[in-house]
Order: structure tokens, then C-alpha cells, then sequence
């Protein structure tokens, strides 16, 4: 299935389920369902199939909030795009202690 047609799916279920404007509702949320995610991949036996659910759930709210914020599938696209070309160009430090890799400040 075509990401446009799954953002637009997206899009209008939560309008229709939960109301306009939620771009920073669904932020919060979105923070609740990534450290749910942390969670279930620091156990030593990952239970899969709802690590899955948890990332759907996760991207699902970032949709939202996209499409709250203005943005239309292209936009995303496009923005990731252009985000992609400037971390290509970046240097890159080592991980810190939860193995978070920063760009170096020129």
C-alpha cells in the first residue's frame, strides 16, 4: 500500500475518532507509546507481534500529528528527503551511554 493512501486513511480516521487539532495531543501520546516501545525491547524475551502493534501505534501518532500540523503526505516526504540530505552531509559522534549518535557542531 502507497504511503499516501495510508496517511490519508490516517488522517481521516483520527479526525473522525478523536477531532481536528491534535498535533500536540497526539505528541504526548506518541511519547507514552515510544517509551512503551523502550520497555518492551529492554526485556530479554521481545514479545514481537506487540512490539509491532507499539510501532504502529507510534507511527499512527506521529501521522496524526503531521496531518494536525498542516502537513499533507508529500510534505512528509519531502521533508524527510530534504532532512536526509543534510544528515548525509553531517559528521557524526561516537553513542553515548543509551547509544545516542549526535551530529558534531561545525
Amino acid at each position: 500500500m502507497e504511503f499516501h493512501i495510508i496517511y490519508e486513511d490516517i488522517n481521516s480516521w483520527c479526525i473522525k475518532t478523536f477531532g481536528k487539532n491534535r498535533a500536540i495531543a497526539s505528541l504526548h501520546h506518541l511519547k507514552e507509546e515510544i517509551e512503551e516501545i523502550i520497555q518492551e525491547l529492554g526485556k530479554e524475551n521481545v514479545n514481537v507481534e506487540d512490539c509491532d502493534k507499539k510501532y504502529a501505534d507510534a507511527f499512527i501518532l506521529l501521522i496524526n500529528s503531521a496531518a494536525s500540523y498542516g502537513m499533507d503526505a508529500n510534505d512528509v516526504l519531502k521533508a524527510i528527503s530534504i532532512k536526509m540530505d543534510i544528515n548525509r552531509g553531517r559528521r557524526w559522534g561516537s553513542p553515548d551511554d543509551n547509544g545516542i549518535c549526535k551530529h558534531l557542531k561545525e
